[in-house]
């Protein structure tokens, strides 16, 4: 999908949302329904990890151990290492090695992805 048609559904979803609770105009609540669909139906691959670097409870920068510890995420090590490389590469954020005598991958997070503080993180029990 493009991102234009992407972005385009989203945008109708929350406005169906908000006609379902007798509102015109959109409100927090109407987005919440919209990440919960995009962190829900993104590549498997990448759904773990996302949601693990997104989530506000994590650290930021987040090492590889701390993925691997998140409930979202799965697969061994060299997996999540691999994963961290594929979101450096969609241009979420970089990767830093740590000098703690042990090569520490940490997943940096740029800003503009930051989850925002006024929108409650979507639970997925």
């Amino acid at each position: 999908e493009g991102e234009h048609r992407i972005m385009g559904s989203l945008r109708n979803i929350a406005r169906g949302h908000a006609l379902l609770w007798g509102r015109k105009e959109l409100h927090m609540e109407d987005l919440h329904v919209c990440c919960r669909i995009a962190l829900s139906t993104m590549h498997r691959e990448r759904r773990g990890i996302i949601r693990a670097v997104l989530d506000p409870s994590t650290s930021n920068p987040i090492t590889a151990y701390e993925i691997e510890d998140h409930p979202a995420a799965s697969g061994t090590r060299k997996t999540i290492r691999k994963r961290m490389r594929l979101l450096e590469d969609l241009g979420l954020g970089q990767i830093a090695e740590g000098n703690s005598g042990r090569s520490t991958l940490y997943f940096d997070l740029s800003e503009e992805f930051m989850w925002p503080d006024h929108l409650p993180y979507p639970s997925f029990e």
